[in-house]
């Protein structure tokens, strides 16, 4: 009795490959961030320290400054995560907004959260979709 040996595995697709690869890239890319986030607090001693590590040679009363800033941005996009009023359409008008005004970065930005919203109004996260539903229950029984 003979036997045929089995057909060697097929080699994986490219783009099975190149998934692979590239979630293993952003692993490693992300266990970096966190060696370097830990070295640079170790760097400073305290996180309230951390934003002298942006503008070393500006004075601590103008680093306080701009940090306070960006904590009033923070404060102002936990609201807008909060009480979205943003859909995907207001997302790219404000991407075409700062692209137009050249700010290509922020522009890139506002386009990748506009990508992950579906299209139309952003629900309201307080809401559950069976909210909306119509009551079939029947007096003392079930739908």
């Amino acid at each position: 009795m003979t036997t045929t040996p089995p057909p060697p595995p097929a080699a994986p697709s490219v783009p099975a490959v190149d998934q692979a690869l590239t979630e293993r890239c952003e692993d490693h890319g992300q266990f970096l961030a966190g060696l370097i986030a830990a070295g640079t607090l170790d760097s400073v001693g305290q996180p309230d320290r951390l934003p002298t590590q942006l503008w070393p040679d500006l004075p601590d009363d103008a680093v306080e400054a701009i940090f306070g800033v960006g904590l009033a941005v923070g404060y102002r996009a936990r609201g807008f995560v909060e009480h979205p009023r943003f859909t995907r359409e207001a997302l790219q008008r404000f991407h075409a907004a700062l692209a137009d005004a050249g700010y290509t970065g922020m522009a890139r930005l506002a386009a990748r959260s506009a990508n992950t919203l579906p299209p139309g109004p952003t629900p309201d996260p307080g809401e559950h979709p069976a909210d909306s539903e119509l009551d079939t229950a029947r007096d003392g029984g079930r739908p």
